[in-house]
Formats: structure tokens, sequence, C-alpha cells
């Protein structure tokens, strides 16, 4: 008997009983346990005590979990004809939590209480699942190991993507000019789509899947903390008449399909930062697939994850995963050795297993990837309560914080280990244990350059000696004239009309003459300054304004376009050729950037041009800095190869007092790449997209050759057998 209620609260995570799945495990696994409340005393969150049979005591902090679903948060389904339409709203209220368990450094906790207690907490040896006992007379619930519900690991399927020389330029300008600090909050907005099979498992009922779904994302999100990374749910669409996007054999094909779906049916809707389709079915043998490090390009910034295991942690770590990937976190199977978590396997182990934390090496990656402007797409978080999410302090959490010196993590993962030991402190041999100046413990000696410049308007810096963190980023200051004085420099950027052009329309292009731009006082997708809000309607510029709207080019060169975006070619008077483009689904890259040289003494700043004196520049670089230099943006002397800071008066290695010092040779410059703007098609780096379909051509092609010619051929050799004495006689003639 008890062993039949066990499984019967079991169905309550697997939504239903499927036999067979459940039934091969050992009833012993399972526990029955009655979770105690605490007080929590002024802690806005909640306090559990859950007891084992074996004696064990967890304390699970909680606390709420409020930005996990967007406030404009909708569930979509299909009509009889398969159009969407808005599900009528229903409460939801504030249930889902996360948290840590109390006494152990790196734990992972993530709990809905909508009904009972759902959810896991991962402590430094196993990770626990909880659920409620369904119709339970008492708060009984379940509690089991999630490693022991694991089935046979399964593959997960990435594609790195290689673009036109153009779009890379374009993502790579994007990224460069957008570098952030890996330590501001960011938020992920996600857009969850659920396909017709796993919806007719899941008995077609649409609140069972959505409070599902949003306890599955709870938990994946919890798995983000680390990162400081919040996920949101901005939207759910159920596909519960059809589904939209046919199966593929192959999951490159696949993903393509889903491209090109997303394309035309969310992006053109909805703003989110990421797509996630979860279906019922496996693609060769592969539980998901997805586009790696492509979160900020929009139509690629998707995932489908297949739910083929009804353990709802396990599904929220599979998640995890994908979602690692598409923020340029790749698998660390090969480095187990040194990429540790706080449980091990980490989630981004080859395979599919079932984890629940990442490994310090993933934390690296991710802070790389927003370090160097790949997740430029992605919100920073400005909310005091969401801040506070990340501001619990503790050693063994990896970042450093406090009076901390370092932080490696767990003590299991402090052991391996040589710079930092588990209670936060330096190694008696270590100067150092992290940052771009530290190597083998120690500082990198002074002058070695740590922070390459990105632009023109970018400066470099050099390691001190005396630390393992590379000086603050610093640039030219704003006003600083650049592009051979057609441009200032803003925010690190130094923009030109005519390599905008280029970027868009290939080599040769150049802006267009002065009365093209009057386009901009129309105020559509090719002519404006700007939006009025996120989704609203374009503005019209004003008639002083419109060398700071969009970017109008002409060309006589063939014109090359991206593929789902479009390009108009416009006459406004005489024989004046004007082109402009609209991109629909990625990030505006028509618009002017501030700086732009908009008229004489004048320049482009929140798409008006106003005069440059609003810059404050006051940097007079012959008096300031002997003409030997730039001012950077603490108004202190960049100096020239050659000449010493503070004032370049004398000779010296170049550089300033806040770039760090230099030696002999040190000095770095900007040098703008190559660009090469020779088109090429969309390709990917690993099996291209259209391997399997060239195959089948191929196939098909050489069905039908075979299918005509070997008749012919039989038929010839026939005529041959039956003729074969005439045919000799006519070639004795």
């Amino acid at each position: 008997m008890a062993s039949w209620v066990i499984l019967r609260a079991l169905g309550l995570l697997c939504v239903t009983f499927l036999q067979g799945v459940f039934v091969e495990r050992s009833p012993d696994a399972y526990e029955v346990i009655i979770p105690l409340r605490l007080a929590s005393g002024s802690d806005p969150g909640l306090v559990y005590q859950i007891k084992t049979t074996a004696g064990q005591t967890y304390i699970l902090h909680l606390l709420p979990n409020a930005a996990l679903l967007h406030p404009d948060f909708s569930v979509y389904t299909q009509n009889s004809t398969g159009q969407l339409f808005k599900v009528p709203a229903f409460p939801q209220e504030h249930c889902h939590y996360y948290g840590y368990v109390k006494g152990i450094p790196g734990s992972i906790a993530a709990i809905s209480t909508c009904s009972g207690l759902l959810g896991f907490w991962q402590t430094s040896t196993f990770t626990y699942a909880i659920e409620p006992v369904k119709d339970a007379e008492s708060f009984q619930h379940i509690i089991y190991k999630v490693e022991d519900m694991e089935t046979d690991p399964k593959p997960c399927v990435f594609v790195r993507v290689k673009r036109t020389p153009r779009k890379e330029l374009y993502h790579k300008m994007r990224q460069t000019q957008n570098r952030q600090d890996s330590s501001q909050a960011r938020l992920m907005q996600i857009y969850i789509v659920v396909d017709n099979d796993l919806f007719q498992y899941y008995h077609k009922n649409i609140t069972l899947i959505t409070d599902t779904v949003i306890q599955v994302l709870n938990m994946a999100d919890a798995m983000f903390v680390p990162f400081r990374l919040q996920l949101v749910l901005s939207g759910l669409e159920l596909w519960n008449i059809k589904n939209v996007v046919p199966s593929s054999e192959y999951v490159k094909m696949f993903l393509q399909d889903l491209v090109t779906w997303k394309e035309k049916n969310v992006s053109s809707r909805l703003k989110v930062d990421m797509t996630v389709l979860l279906r019922k079915d496996e693609i060769q043998d592969a539980i998901a697939g997805t586009f790696e490090g492509e979160i900020c390009w929009s139509d690629n910034a998707l995932l489908f994850l297949s739910v083929t295991h009804y353990v709802l942690p396990v599904v929220s770590g599979h998640l995890a995963h994908e979602l690692a990937h598409s923020i340029g976190i790749p698998h660390d199977s090969n480095y187990t050795s040194e990429c540790l978590c706080p449980l091990s396997p980490c989630i981004m182990h080859y395979g599919g297993v079932s984890a629940t934390s990442f490994s310090a090496c993933s934390l690296q990656y991710y802070n790389h990837f927003i370090a160097q402007g790949g997740g430029y797409c992605l919100q920073s978080v400005q909310s005091t309560s969401l801040q506070k999410r990340y501001t619990y302090q503790y050693c063994g959490n990896r970042i450093v914080e406090g009076e901390e010196e370092c932080d490696c993590g767990t003590e299991y993962e402090c052991i391996r280990d040589h710079c930092c030991n588990s209670h936060c402190k330096l190694r008696s041999n270590a100067q150092c244990s992290y940052g771009e100046c530290c190597k083998h413990c120690q500082f990198v000696k002074p002058g070695v350059p740590c922070r390459k410049p990105v632009s023109e308007c970018d400066l470099a810096e050099y390691c001190t000696g005396v630390s393992g963190i590379c000086p603050e980023d610093v640039y030219s200051q704003d006003g600083s004239p650049c592009n051979h004085n057609r441009s200032r420099c803003v925010t690190n950027r130094c923009y030109d009309y005519d390599q905008h052009c280029q970027m868009l329309f290939g080599k040769g292009a150049v802006v267009a003459a002065k009365e093209c731009f009057a386009l901009n006082t129309i105020g559509d997708q090719f002519g404006n300054c700007g939006f009025q809000d996120k989704d609203g309607p374009p503005i019209k510029c004003e008639t002083a304004d419109v060398m700071c709207g969009r970017v109008q080019c002409e060309t006589e060169q063939d014109i090359y376009i991206y593929k789902s975006h479009s390009v108009t070619v416009q006459t406004p008077s005489g024989n004046v050729s004007c082109l402009s483009v609209d991109f629909n689904s990625i990030p505006d890259i028509g618009a002017i950037e501030d700086g732009a040289q908009c008229d004489t003494g004048k320049i482009c700043l929140a798409r008006k041009c106003v005069d440059m004196s609003v810059l404050d520049f006051n940097c007079d670089i012959q008096e300031n800095c002997s003409g030997r230099g730039v001012c950077n943006n603490n108004k202190k002397c960049h100096c020239d190869k050659g000449w010493a800071p503070p004032d370049c008066s004398y000779g010296g290695f170049g550089g300033s007092v806040d770039s760090g010092p230099l030696v002999l040779d040190s000095f770095i410059s900007y040098i703008p790449p190559e660009q090469d703007f020779k088109f090429r098609d969309f390709e990917y780096r690993e099996c291209p997209l259209e391997t399997a379909r060239k195959k089948e051509k191929l196939k098909r092609d050489l069905a039908i050759g075979l299918g005509v010619s070997l008749p012919l051929l039989a038929a010839g050799i026939i005529l041959a057998v039956v003729y074969r004495h005439e045919i000799i006689q006519f070639f004795k003639k």
C-alpha cells in the first residue's frame, strides 16, 4: 500500500503515470516526509525544515522569485484554423521561490509552493526533488534523489554560425561597442512554445501545462543565480491543434525550419531574447538543439528541447544546459579535472545528464562572453529588489565579495585550486587567483597589454605588476575628434557614414547626397528618427535632424541583402537613388549613431542634431598634452608612443596614469579590422544545414536517372542480342 501511495504521488510530477517508466525503480528510493515551516523573522521569504528518514536535516531558505513572470505574461492557443489567440488572463500568484540550504556553501534551492512544495534542493553530495502527495490528509510530501531517476544520457546539438563578412562585421561591431561589466545583473526574456504532442501528453490541460512550464523555468532560473542572470517568462504558446513546424530527420534542418518560423511568427510581434520549443520526441537521438552564442542575433536565439524525462528538475537542468549554449558556454566534458562544480557532474557535461549546478569554467565563459559584448541585448537589472537577489554574500559562491581575497567555491573545488583556499584566502605562495593580469597565481609583469582597443576612440590598458586585475577601461574623452576629424568620439564610439553604408550594402557603397536624408521626415521603417517606444510607430525627423535618423546610401555596385530583411531603392528628386534597409528582426543597424557630424559644429545625440558644446569637451591637446596625445574620459593625457604621462612633455613609452605602466615596445594602438565585403551565403561550421537536403536531392536525382537509364540500357541489350547477326555483318562491311 505504501508503495502505491508513493508511485501515485510521483504521478503528480509526471503529470500522468506512464507505465514502465518508474516501476523499474525501487520504492525504497522515495521517502514520505512532512516539511515543517519555520519562522522567518524579518526575512521576506520562507524557511522550511526537512528531515529525512536517515536523520539528515536540511533548512531551506527561500526568497520569492518575483521577476519570474513578465508583467505582460500571456498564454496563447490555436483556434480551429490554427490561428493564435490570447487565453483570458487568470491570476498568477507569487508562489515560486529560489534560495539555498543553510550551512552548505554553493547550495541551490528552487521550490514552487502553489500547491504544496514542488522543486529541488542541491547539497554538496546529492540533488533532492520534492513534490506533494496528492489528496494527502496531512502535509505529506515525497523526496527522492534526482540522480536515482536518471536515464541513459542523451546528447544535444549546438550549431556554430558562420556569417557573411558584413554580418560578422556588424555582429563584432555591436559586441565591441557594448562591452559590459560581467558582474552586472541581467534579464533574459523567454518565450516558450509547447508542441502538440506534448500538449496531448499533458491531457490537453492548459492550466496544468502552464503551471508545469513555470515550475521548470523557476528551477532553471535558480541554476543561473551565480551568473546574476534572471530568467523571465514573457509568454507561452500552446500548439493545441497542430504542430506549426513539422518534425525533421535532422537536427540542423529542424533548427533552420524553426528560424524561418520564428522570423515570421515571433520576431514580427514580440520582443524577446530567447524562444524555446518544448517537444515530446527526440531528433537524431538528440534531446535538444540550439545555436551557440547567438542570444543577441534575434532569429537564431532559439532552441528546442525534447521532454523525454518527466522528472522536472532533470528537465530544468536540460533547459539550463541549452540556454547556456546560447550565451556562449560550451560543453566542459573535456575539462573535468579543472571545471568543477559543487555537485558533479556539472550542467554543461556532455550527454544531457541530470545536473543542477554550473562549473567554474562555465562561469568564466559567461563572464568573458558578457565582457566582450556578446550579451549586449540582455537588459541590465536596475530594480533594487532584483539587485538584492544577488547581494547575499558568503564564502563558497565563487564570487569575490566583501573582504574575500578570492572564492574558489566548495571545499572539493578548492582542493584543486592552486591559488585560493576554501576560506576565501590566497594560498601562501599566491599573489592572485583571477583576472587578466594573473597567471599561475602570480601577477603578470608590468607593461603587458591586458585590454586591446576596440575602436578608434578606445585606449589600451596594461598590467600594473601589482594586481591581477586589468586597470579600469578608459577611452578618449567624449568630443575628441576621430575619423579624420569628420566625427567625434561618444562613449568609446566613432561613427563613419561611409563605413556604415559599406556594412549594409557592400564595398563601394557611400553615404548618399543630403537630399536623400529628407526621407527621414516620412517616418516609416526606412526613414525615421527612432520609435516612440519599444513597439511603437516610427518618429518623423525634424528637418534639422535628418542626418541623425537612418542612414541613406548609394552605390554603383550590385546590392547584396541579408536574407529575411528588405531593401528599398527610392528616388526623391532628379536622378539621385537612395538606398535604405529595413532590419525587422534584429537591432536596427540602419540607425545613425551618436557622434556623427550632422552639420558644422554639430553632432548627433539621441537622434537629434545638437551643438557639439553639449559634450563639454575641454581638452586642449597642445596645452594639456604637449600636442603628443589625447585626453581620456578621466580628462587625463594618454600619451603617444615615445612620450610619458602625465603631460607628454618628456620622453617615455606612452600611455597614461590610468592605463597602467608601459615598457619598451609594449605600446599598442587600435588597428581597424580587415573588411572583406565579398558576399557569401549563410552557412554553418558544423555539418551545413543544406547537407541533408543535398543528400536527399542527390538520392532523388540518382533514382530518376537510374529509372530512366536502366530500362533504356535493358532495351538496348535485348535489341543487341536479337539483331546480333545483323550488327556483326554491318561492321564487317
